[in-house]
């Protein structure tokens, strides 16, 4: 008995579906990923959050400064910790390079985002993904309250301070995409001449401009240790600049609502 084949109809309706489920597939897939990676990155902050508090517990409450000095001779101080763990620095991260995790390389890809530019976390990544908030009136303020050393700053102290930024998200690497970045800003997308950057970081770039990418919005980490994801001009006042920012309300650079 012969057995009949499918004709060529039959097999443009099974390829036909297949298509269908394959375009309604893909795009929640991809969702779902991005879901993911956004919850890596979140989890990632709130570790960091977890180390600042620990900072803030064995200092007297005060968390650390964007980047040690002696403000008296002006020359930089490398947070012990930084040194103890073989990576000596000044900026705010190596005050709690000891506090995240006994495994320095698992502690290094705690601050490098999975959709960061960066190509592979390393422990050379310190500082790579997420930087503090570098407005201008966070930074006077901050300042204003650290001691002769600037040793550190209580939160409490800065107004509005549990819906501040302290942490946000900044494009990671140098141009070539493998030198990491020193530093310890990431500068607030308030006018043209300092743009957020929605697409990887190119050449001309900011590589301290806020990082957007987790569905047009970034993860930030306020001055009372939450995690949320904003989106990139939600909660900052329409029109403002770096010069209006101070008195913008909302502006969550500053905390005001």
């Amino acid at each position: 008995m012969l057995r009949r084949g499918f004709t060529l109809i039959e097999l443009l309706v099974v390829i036909s579906i297949i298509a269908v489920l394959s375009g309604i597939l893909l795009p929640a897939v991809a969702m779902v990923r991005e879901a993911a990676r956004t919850a890596v990155c979140s989890s990632g902050m709130r570790q960091i959050g977890i180390a600042l508090a620990v900072y803030q517990n064995d200092n007297d409450g005060l968390l650390p400064p964007h980047y040690l000095v002696d403000r008296t001779s002006g020359t930089n101080v490398n947070f012990s910790a930084s040194v103890d763990a073989g990576k000596p620095t000044n900026y705010w991260y190596g005050a709690i390079m000891g506090d995240l995790d006994e495994q320095a390389a698992k502690a290094g890809r705690i601050f490098a985002c999975p959709v960061s530019c960066f190509p592979k976390p390393t422990t050379e990544a310190w500082g790579l993904s997420y930087a503090y908030n570098n407005d201008p009136w966070f930074w006077n303020r901050t300042t204003a309250l650290s001691n002769q050393q600037q040793t550190g700053f209580q939160p409490a102290r800065i107004p509005h301070w549990q819906g501040c930024v302290l942490l946000a998200e900044r494009w990671g690497a140098q141009i070539d995409g493998i030198t990491p970045l020193t530093g310890w800003g990431v500068v607030p997308p308030y006018d043209s001449t300092r743009p957020a950057m929605s697409t990887p970081l190119k050449a001309g770039g900011n590589p301290n401009a806020l990082r957007v990418s987790h569905g047009r919005g970034s993860n930030y980490l306020f001055l009372d240790m939450h995690v949320e994801r904003v989106g990139t001009w939600d909660r900052i006042a329409a029109g403002t600049t770096a010069a209006t920012a101070s008195s913008a309300v909302p502006n969550l650079w500053t905390g005001a609502q």
